[in-house]
């Protein structure tokens, strides 16, 4: 007896499914691989990788407060001559 062409027709359905099973698994490792590259990279060129979690908040309120200026008032002298030089 001679094997019957496609006899197992539920086959071709498991082995596409695979297929698309594991290209989205596989798609899903590659993009998480070159994410969290992309995240160590960053955070060794701010010097930030070896810090704790103080620390890095730490260092964003100082860059924060380097950031803002302070409003400049203008006090008058109360002296007069050095008032009119004023």
């Amino acid at each position: 007896m001679h094997p019957v062409v496609n006899n197992r027709k539920w086959i071709s359905l498991l082995f596409i499914s695979f297929i698309f099973v594991t290209t989205f698994f596989v798609m899903n490792l590659f993009i998480s691989v070159i994410v969290g590259q992309f995240t160590e990279q960053k955070e060794k060129s701010e010097g930030s990788a070896k810090l704790s979690d103080e620390q890095k908040e730490w260092v964003k309120i100082q860059r924060f407060m380097a950031e803002v200026k302070a409003p400049v008032i203008e006090v008058q002298p109360e002296n007069p001559f050095r008032l009119k030089i004023y």
